[in-house]
């Protein structure tokens, strides 16, 4: 009877040892999963209809045209078409970008949770992440107000990926050489939606990234501080290679191509030179803009 005892207890020790072994999850495969989603989500995904998100004071500039040059970036009060829709995307460092249909801007790192949920620090997180072909969907959650929104959205083509846009595709800080020190000494004039009037504000820095998936962000800072960002969109001309153009509204005529473009003169592994114009009955104004690249 002993050794009839002793052998069921080393088989339900055996039972029990192989059943925690089965349920216990494979820390390889649990890498495996996080890794999927990090590698899906990257890209511009873009909303399939307006989202509003939460505000925050820096919001994109909503009475610019254009986005480097004084006269249409800084001083110009003309309304601005912001994207209809809103997108959210995601870069392999890690980083997050949120534009919502009314121009609201949010920036940070993303770090994926699990299989279908991703943390969005600084913002809040989006969960139940299902993907579909070139579509998604997945409900977006943030603090102050509380609230939860589905979103579904459509994912962005991405720029030629060829060595031009490698080289762009950078963020760069706008020096003060050339037609830079002029933006930096005029300060930008940023409009209060309280008093419904302009004020005039100092900035000490102005970056501007490219984005693979065809986001062009220009951010205006001040002892640290993000005043406002400037979102839109860029691709490369439709026939000069050495011009990009950008545009805010969902579609880009032949016409605003011809007239919306930057024309780049250098582009080395730490400098990027570029000519930019703005016309206004029957006048032209060249602006020259020297940016050295962000490590």
């Amino acid at each position: 009877m002993k050794r009839f005892l002793s052998i069921g207890i080393f088989c339900t020790l055996a039972l029990l040892s192989c059943s925690k072994k089965e349920t216990t999850p494979d820390p390889d495969d649990k890498k495996s999963v996080l890794d999927k989603l990090f590698n899906d989500i990257q890209g511009r995904w873009d909303f399939n209809a307006p989202a509003v998100l939460k505000r925050k004071a820096a919001i994109a500039g909503r009475r610019t045209q254009r986005i480097l040059i004084k006269s249409r970036f800084i001083e110009t009060n003309v309304q601005k078409k912001q994207s209809s829709q809103g997108f959210l995307e995601f870069t392999s460092d890690s980083t997050y970008v949120i534009y919502d249909t009314e121009g609201n801007y949010f920036s940070g790192k993303f770090e994926v949770k699990d299989g279908t949920t991703i943390s969005l620090k600084n913002f809040g997180s989006i969960k139940n992440i299902k993907f579909s072909n070139n579509a998604i969907s997945f409900m977006i959650s943030y603090n102050s107000p509380e609230k939860t929104i589905e979103i579904a959205a459509n994912k962005a083509a991405p720029v030629a990926a060829d060595d031009r846009t490698r080289k762009l595709c950078f963020s760069w800080l706008l020096s003060k050489e050339k037609d830079g020190k002029e933006l930096y000494e005029g300060g930008y004039d940023y409009y209060n939606e309280v008093t419904d009037d302009y004020e005039t504000r100092s900035f000490d820095k102005i970056t501007i990234q490219f984005s693979i998936f065809g986001t062009y962000l220009v951010q205006i800072s001040n002892k640290g501080e993000l005043l406002a960002a400037e979102v839109a969109n860029w691709r490369w001309h439709y026939k000069n290679t050495d011009k990009i153009v950008y545009w805010w509204e969902d579609e880009l005529t032949q016409a605003q191509e011809d007239e919306n473009n930057t024309t780049i003169i250098k582009n080395t592994d730490s400098a990027l030179e570029i000519l930019d114009f703005y016309s206004d009955a029957g006048s032209e104004e060249k602006f020259n803009y020297v940016l050295s690249r962000i490590k």
